[in-house]
């Protein structure tokens, strides 16, 4: 399947991002202001470019951010480079959060990888869904982007 323009605009933007960070944005910090959490890798799946492009810019500071458009690709991102992390949305193309989560935990290495989904679906039942696949955190967009990041931290620890 051909992946779409935004698709590939917002991994694109997440790269590149997670890329200039790395570049300026460490130079800047006093030395040793990213101590240990710098070399977290966190593999963010969500298929809106715009909200892929927000999380990734406000983690970058402080992580290795690599973005996925669909779980597809974020399970290929896994498997080459597996991440600190997984924040993935759950209702994206060609394979839902869900799908994504329980392929992840198939994988050498990551049956124990924290998962935090994003969602517009806050039913219990998809709470409890993905609690059941191993969920640190269910959060509800919109959310706020600062209780994200505090979220991140209490997961990936100093």
């Amino acid at each position: 399947m051909i992946p779409t323009p935004s698709a590939t605009l917002a991994t694109f933007r997440c790269a590149w991002n997670a890329f200039a960070a790395g570049v300026n944005q460490s130079a800047a910090l006093p030395s040793g202001a990213l101590g240990t959490l710098a070399t977290k890798r966190i593999l963010i799946a969500e298929d809106d470019p715009k909200i892929a492009e927000l999380i990734g810019r406000a983690l970058q500071r402080e992580f290795v951010v690599v973005c996925a458009a669909d779980g597809a690709e974020a399970l290929a991102k896994a498997t080459r480079e597996p991440p600190d992390l997984l924040l993935t949305d759950v209702m994206m193309p060609l394979m839902d959060g869900f799908h994504l989560a329980r392929q992840v935990r198939l994988l050498p290495g990551l049956q124990r990888l924290p998962i935090v989904f994003l969602t517009a679906d806050d039913r219990p039942s998809s709470q409890i869904h993905g609690i059941r696949l191993g969920a640190r955190h269910f959060i509800s967009k919109p959310f706020v982007v600062k209780d994200l990041i505090e979220r991140v931290r209490a997961i990936l620890g100093p």
